[in-house]
């Protein structure tokens, strides 16, 4: 099943309007797993959890107390997916647990950290995560509020600590943890005062593990007035595949190309405009090959078929012009005859610079590589050359219709 992830800093749930807040903005994330920093709960119980997250979440959650109003860290499962907690894993600023997915039984870990603010408290929270490493699965998520900076572009002032940059950076890079980039925002916190200060502090991480289970996953921000941290939303992309037209190379050796791409070609078209009739043919010919395609697959499967069978029946005993004249003598510029320039194209530099187009590449987004029209030149040249020279004489015509 696909994952939604919301991870936030949502700076307390210890207030019945506030769970109730928080429960409108969460639910319209339409999310299976949540990850909550700063609870400042002792206790998360099962009605505390309906209040802030709803009924589908009621019975898989693990959690950690707060230190008095301080801290605390909530992760909660939809009724799709399984949570156990790790007694023994260290984790006095970190929460940790194994996620099943009940479809399939597939199952990874998860850590959710509310980091410190002092320094001598942040290298024993970056210690924490040294030793989590060896006891979590290799498909490993690590999420919440680092409470730490990796680099400059993460503060939007100077104040930096590069001593403490550095030693992040380094717990990053010797547990061999990819970050999933932020689209669409700079910084996820803001301060209240009059000197506003913004950081990047809220970050998601990942194995090479997880990421080769779980691809195609985006990081964005969601919006709320309830907090201070940007709320992140983890979820699967949405991929559009390409529906148009791509001019496969190796159709150029295969029976019957030509034969195509000229039937399509030479149809009449109505029309006296070279860009309109040059369009016109070119999606003639696109729309042929890719049936032609389509026709071609459909026999080779067919061909694979008949041998599949015929192989194992053997062993088994089966069956416009402008000119334009500056006064070159008046600005005190040297004059240079230029006037074969506009002498329209002819067939022989349109080949040329045709034939300069690279084979694999196309010139623009109608799928037509250079190889097409290297291996087609004898049918297509006439079109090209008139719509070329249209263009010289700057007549535009129906030029947008071309790419």
């Amino acid at each position: 099943m696909d994952l939604s992830i919301y991870n936030w800093n949502l700076r307390g749930l210890n207030n019945l309007a506030r769970r109730k807040a928080i429960l409108d903005v969460f639910a319209l994330a339409n999310c299976n797993i949540a990850c909550f920093e700063e609870t400042k709960l002792a206790v998360v119980s099962r009605s505390v959890v309906v209040e802030t997250l709803g009924p589908k979440f009621a019975d898989n959650f693990i959690f950690k107390p707060a230190d008095g109003t301080r801290g605390g860290i909530l992760i909660a499962v939809s009724t799709d997916f399984a949570i156990e907690s790790f007694p023994g894993v260290p984790g006095r600023l970190s929460l940790s647990g194994r996620i099943t997915d009940r479809s399939d039984g597939s199952f990874w870990d998860i850590s959710c950290v509310y980091g410190p603010q002092d320094d001598s408290e942040k290298i024993e929270f970056l210690q924490e995560l040294r030793l989590l490493r060896p006891l979590m699965h290799d498909k490993w998520l690590l999420l919440g509020d680092f409470n730490l900076i990796s680099q400059a572009s993460d503060k939007s002032n100077a104040n930096l600590n590069l001593r403490m940059m550095g030693r992040f950076r380094s717990v990053i890079e010797d547990l061999e943890l990819r970050e999933f980039q932020l689209v669409g925002r700079k910084f996820t916190w803001s301060s209240d005062c009059n000197n506003n200060v913004m950081t990047r502090i809220d970050r998601v991480y990942m194995t090479k593990e997880w990421e080769f289970s779980y691809p195609q996953y985006q990081l964005t921000p969601a919006s709320s007035s309830i907090s201070d941290h940007c709320p992140l939303l983890l979820k699967k992309m949405d991929v559009r595949h390409f529906k148009g037209f791509r001019f496969e190379s190796y159709w150029v050796g295969q029976a019957g190309f030509k034969q195509v791409v000229s039937q399509a070609w030479n149809k009449q078209v109505h029309s006296n405009d070279a860009f309109h009739r040059l369009h016109t043919k070119l999606s003639r010919v696109s729309k042929a090959l890719k049936k032609w395609h389509k026709k071609k697959r459909a026999e080779c499967r067919l061909q694979a078929e008949i041998a599949n069978d015929v192989f194992f029946g053997e062993r088994l005993g089966s069956e416009v012009q402008r000119s334009l004249h500056p006064l070159w003598d008046s600005i005190g510029l040297p004059s240079r005859d230029l006037r074969h320039l506009e002498n329209e194209f002819s067939l022989d530099e349109l080949k040329s610079a045709v034939f300069e187009i690279h084979p694999e590449k196309a010139p623009g987004p109608d799928g037509f590589i250079g190889k097409f029209y290297r291996s087609c030149w004898d049918i297509i040249k006439d079109d090209l050359l008139k719509a070329t020279c249209q263009f010289h004489s700057l007549r535009p015509g129906c030029w947008h219709l071309l790419n």
